[in-house]
């Protein structure tokens, strides 16, 4: 009789046996000094036996996470006897080591680990820990996703969102299984799901997927994907500090994503999304927060944009702060979208302009955008927005609270003039329709209304 493998076992066993020869990578606390390692050590031991007997593989593990700790691997028994002796003076002196070392993250993390290894947290177990937390001040928030981050080391489900700003530096010892190196292979493989880092600039060739992931770029990375035939998915995701450039007769399909990030250093040549010469280019149900960095670049691209949000976008160093569209004859259209606070030299929201560029903006919101330049247009005049040479209705039903817009050549580019109405059913608050004049019969203000501001020509 042939009994069948169990591939999951055998793959446990290679991997506990890897570990056990090589190690873990060094703990965040490895170079703190003895007695707070040792301290460290001893309250996770602490909560090892409120389960009762000790288990093999968590015997294993917390013999790995002491060499980890550089407290020596034959320690165990000690430690385990120095947990049986705990008392408040010591509890006092290990929430003392937490604050000063900043470890009280890693313990809460390290524990759920261990404790979780072969089964749920017993009731003493859950009781305690929970205590801990709360007199190590770690709020239910920092619980919820410490308990996702323990999930994923231990390959167990857990629905809890990933926050994309919690930085994982300090949790090295895990970085294996949290972590993931953004790679070719990995974009040609599809990434879904996890938490990937991208530390080197990359270019592919190819399209790809990526399915509910959340995606770091360090160190100035850019993603480059150049030439592909296809789609490229983004779908359901996180991206943080992204540099994503696109260019070629690919599309570009983007649902469901969070892009953000807080940039240092503010500069006018860099955004987020960069979009150049592709078939199509859709974006739905997405919010973009990028303070110092413009959220989208388009260029030579039919787009379509619905039901998205761009938070804080740009600043004074960029133009167009939400998004700066040249499209070259290709037309943008934007429904039902926001722009709030948004900041640019001109065109705080959108900047469409440069060698010229259609766009319709149908039930969009601008509220508290600024356009900061030195140059009368930049002043103010066109916080929400810049059109520049528009041959296409432009905006329909909008609300403009606090963030002027402004039109220049609206009928016309170069020899090429029509009749189009730039500005229709659109409110505005507080602020003003500013405008050049339209040519070749072109209506400016059709129906909208003004409250604390006006439809005024301007230089």
């Amino acid at each position: 009789m042939t009994t069948a493998l169990n591939l999951a076992q055998l793959l446990r066993d290679a991997d506990t046996v890897r570990l056990e020869q090589q190690g873990l990578p060094a703990h965040f606390a490895a170079e703190c000094d003895a007695h707070t390692r040792e301290t460290y050590a001893t309250f996770l031991a602490a909560l090892l036996l409120l389960k009762g007997e000790v288990s093999t593989t968590e015997s294993r593990l917390f013999k790995l996470l002491l060499g980890a700790l550089k407290l020596g691997t034959d320690s165990q028994a000690k430690l385990f006897a120095q947990a049986q002796q705990l008392d408040q003076a010591q509890l006092a002196e290990f929430c003392r080591l937490a604050e000063e070392e900043d470890f009280a993250l890693n313990f809460i993390l390290d524990a759920l680990i261990l404790c979780r290894l072969d089964s749920p947290l017993s009731a003493a177990q859950s009781e305690v820990l929970s205590e801990w937390a709360d007199t190590l001040s770690v709020n239910s928030k920092q619980l919820s996703m410490l308990g996702k981050l323990a999930a994923e080391v231990l390959g167990l489900p857990n629905n809890t969102p990933w926050q994309a700003e919690w930085d994982l530096g300090s949790f090295c010892v895990w970085h294996e299984w949290l972590i993931h190196p953004l790679t070719e292979a990995a974009l040609k493989a599809g990434i879904r799901g996890g938490r990937w880092l991208l530390e080197k600039s990359l270019t592919v060739h190819f399209p790809w997927t990526m399915d509910g992931a959340v995606v770091c770029f360090a160190n100035q990375a850019t993603l480059r994907t150049v030439g592909a035939e296809g789609q490229v998915t983004i779908r359901n995701s996180q991206l943080w500090l992204p540099s994503l450039n696109f260019d070629g007769a690919m599309k570009l399909a983007v649902t469901g994503v969070q892009v953000s990030g807080k940039w240092h250093e503010a500069i006018n040549y860099w955004a987020a999304i960069d979009v150049k010469n592709l078939a199509q280019f859709t974006v739905a149900d997405s919010t973009f927060n990028t303070p110092n960095r413009r959220a989208i670049w388009l260029e030579n691209t039919p787009a379509q944009l619905q039901d998205c949000r761009f938070v804080d976008c740009g600043s004074a160093e960029t133009v167009g702060g939400g998004l700066w569209a040249t499209n070259s004859g290709q037309l943008l259209q934007i429904s039902n979208s926001e722009f709030l606070r948004c900041a640019g030299q001109h065109g705080g929201g959108i900047c469409v302009g440069g060698a010229g560029g259609d766009a319709t903006l149908t039930d969009c919101s601008f509220i508290d955008c600024s356009s900061t330049g030195d140059k009368p247009e930049e002043k103010g005049q066109s916080a929400a927005g810049w059109f520049y040479s528009p041959l296409v209705d432009t905006l329909k039903n909008c609300r403009f609270v606090r963030s002027s817009v402004r039109g220049r050549y609206i009928g016309q580019r170069g020899y090429t003039t029509k009749t189009i109405t730039f500005c229709a059913g659109s409110s505005f608050t507080s602020c003003d329709l500013n405008h050049g004049g339209g040519l070749g019969g072109s209506v400016v203000d059709q129906g909208n209304t003004f409250a604390g501001g006006q439809c005024k020509q301007v230089q």
